[in-house]
């Protein structure tokens, strides 16, 4: 399985992330999307496909979203700009594939305005980059076929400029023109497909749904495309028997990123990877001020740990994406039975795939969509008292979450690992009540491990013959020349990006490559192969990982065969 990250492997991730001043936009990271089509105004179109998960929150008043084009006659359904909810106060993303799927495609228009403010999601006061005042990112529910243009500014005064990328969204460029017009300036991968936002800029982004990196700081959403109903005969019960939510989970850091990125550089620290202090859900957490430590004092208010809310019914999908910089995690609901069904923006899974009470380890930038069924022992019907929503133990029903620390080498004795969060059914009732039976449960945890998933069954027609093939290692040195601060690199070759606002590397001739980015020591150099994709072109990536951890990765721009392995 292909994991996100960027081209330099896992330690080039905060590199990324602060120098590329990118934003996650989850295909549901919200981003589940079957495909995209993206053009710029002036640009010659530039084409996407494939699957992915976005949850970006369109804003009212000033920044409205406005929704234009032909809707047909599906007067029934609100075609408003996509909404799931009433803004920070929602916690429940539950999503609305009903308000999209049976009408015809139209034309989205939205408008952000990208600011760095402070918040304090879990308690703890930090600058926080919000889309027009929210945090988490507006989300964007969308069919495929729909257009979606969106106007950036940016208000951040800061000189690397931002931007957005839409992670999980398989970008194709027209290889019928020539590269340098064929690059796709819209995936938001600074200096490599796009040039940086500059302060008090705007950009439109502009895509055609068919079928980011600062987001250790906040700068993150999710975008949904709903893959529309086959025909108009199928009832709407169909996707009313299973509410969907989007769930956002990932670690967090009190400092600033760029704070935290310097600790991890200093060659005082041997290249070991700063533990998260805390982490979020739908961008809310609960931090225990008393576990802050006195080498990174914070401004620290105790508040209620969060309730996830799901809407009542016997079973629920839920679309989890990682929005962390670093940490992956495991996922249980009690003992509610959980069956993954899809995994980064849909490709499906292997029908015998077990079902499980704890899944993991998602890592960050990758997605999965799981079925969740009430536990036995606890009421399954449809608007069942809230205290008959518990669980044998006659505890609240609780959402855990326990980040993976295995790449962490270094404590962190601020960090609470393992959290746990209370579920409240939406019904009748919106009390939580307690249950007077307090009976012990004793059911075993039944774990599965994600690296352990299979792809569903592809045809021979589908698997092409390579018609390239790739080997690369992937490494972390730490090396005089580069003054011992850790470097990783792909193929002994390791570079940044010298000028974010200077044009990126597919819009140049390859010979021009070096010209436009700097290796980190005098012993690097530039020696980065260059594969181009089209129609029947298929390649075979072979990845070697020689180090004693892991790294994840991701093909920004591109969507690997659904012979995922």
């Amino acid at each position: 399985m292909l994991k996100p990250t960027t081209t330099l492997g896992r330690h080039g991730r905060w590199l990324f992330l602060i120098c590329s001043a990118g934003l996650l936009a989850t295909t549901v990271c919200g981003l589940y999307v079957r495909s995209a089509y993206l053009y710029y105004h002036h640009y010659t179109p530039v084409v996407a496909a494939g699957g992915a998960s976005l949850d970006l929150r369109p804003v009212p008043d000033a920044n409205k979203d406005t929704v234009i084009g032909h809707t047909g006659d599906h007067s029934a359904w609100n075609l408003t700009a996509p909404d799931v909810g009433d803004g920070e106060d929602d916690e429940s993303m539950l999503l609305h594939p009903e308000r999209h799927v049976f009408r015809d495609p139209t034309t989205i228009h939205m408008t952000w305005n990208v600011t760095l403010e402070p918040r304090a999601p879990d308690g703890v006061m930090k600058l926080v980059y919000l889309i027009n005042g929210r945090f988490p990112g507006p989300t964007i529910e969308a069919r495929s076929g729909d257009e979606l243009v969106i106007d950036v500014y940016n208000s951040v005064a800061e000189e690397g400029g931002i931007s957005i990328h839409w992670h999980g969204l398989s970008m194709k460029a027209d290889w019928t023109i020539s590269l340098r017009k064929g690059a796709n300036e819209m995936d938001g991968v600074v200096g490599v497909t796009q040039c940086a936002i500059g302060p008090s800029e705007s950009y439109t982004y502009r895509y055609h749904a068919h079928s980011g990196v600062q987001r250790a700081d906040g700068l993150y959403g999710g975008l949904v495309v709903h893959e529309p109903a086959k025909s108009a005969s199928q009832n709407l019960s169909v996707y009313q028997q299973q509410p969907q939510h989007l769930v956002l989970i990932g670690d967090w850091y009190h400092r600033q990123a760029e704070a935290v990125f310097g600790w991890y550089r200093d060659p005082g620290h041997s290249g070991y990877e700063p533990a998260p202090d805390s982490l979020l859900i739908n961008g809310k957490g609960s931090y225990d001020c008393s576990m802050a430590v006195k080498a990174h004092p914070v401004e620290c208010r105790l508040i209620e740990r969060p309730v996830v809310t799901f809407a009542e019914s016997n079973s629920i999908i839920l679309r989890v994406v990682n929005t962390g910089a670093s940490a992956g995690f495991s996922f249980s609901l009690g003992q509610a039975p959980m069956s993954v069904i899809a995994v980064d923006g849909g490709n499906l899974v292997a029908p015998d795939t077990p079902r499980a009470t704890l899944i993991g380890y998602l890592y960050a930038g990758e997605r999965m969509d799981i079925l969740v069924e009430r536990p036995r022992g606890s009421a399954t019907a449809v608007g069942a008292r809230r205290s008959e929503m518990k669980q044998d133990s006659g505890t609240e029903l609780s959402l855990t979450i326990g980040l993976d620390l295995e790449n962490f080498h270094l404590t962190n004795f601020a960090l609470t690992p393992k959290q746990s969060f209370p579920v409240r059914w939406r019904g009748n009732s919106e009390e939580v009540q307690e249950d007077d039976d307090q009976g012990d449960n004793h059911e075993p945890i039944t774990p599965f491990n994600l690296a352990q998933l299979s792809g569903s069954l592809v045809t021979a027609d589908v698997v092409k013959e390579p018609t390239d093939r790739s080997v690369v290692y992937t490494s972390m040195a730490i090396r005089s020349a580069s003054g011992l601060r850790p470097v990783g690199s792909v193929n002994r070759t390791a570079w940044v990006v010298a000028d974010p606002r200077a044009p990126p590397l597919l819009a140049l001739n390859r010979g021009e490559w070096e010209r436009v980015t700097k290796q980190p020591g005098p012993v690097w150099t530039l020696d980065v192969p260059q594969y181009q994709s089209g129609e029947n072109k298929w390649m075979e990536l072979v990845v070697n990982n020689p180090d004693n951890q892991g790294h994840v990765f991701h093909l920004a721009g591109e969507l690997p065969t659904p012979a995922w392995v």
